[in-house]
């Protein structure tokens, strides 16, 4: 019945996936990184709040490193 719809959908997992993904934005990476380091830029004068200290130096040496970012950022 809906065989014809779902004739292109491959599995997820599959090699067939993995080598027809685009993996590219579109973006130039340093406007990505700007917009990534805005995301957790702290203006001069605030404090942040002591939990939120190791999340933002995470995820700017991620972007320094580019590498292990994490889905929020990625969002951003």
């Amino acid at each position: 019945m809906l065989s014809q719809q779902w004739e292109t959908i491959v599995w997820p997992g599959s090699q067939e996936a993995l080598s027809s993904v685009d993996i590219t934005t579109g973006v130039a990476k340093d406007i990505l990184k700007r917009v990534g380091q805005a995301s957790v830029w702290i203006p001069e004068g605030f404090e942040v709040h002591p939990k939120l200290v190791r999340h933002v130096k995470n995820r700017i040496a991620s972007l320094d490193k580019e590498k292990g970012l994490d889905w929020a950022t990625a969002e951003v």
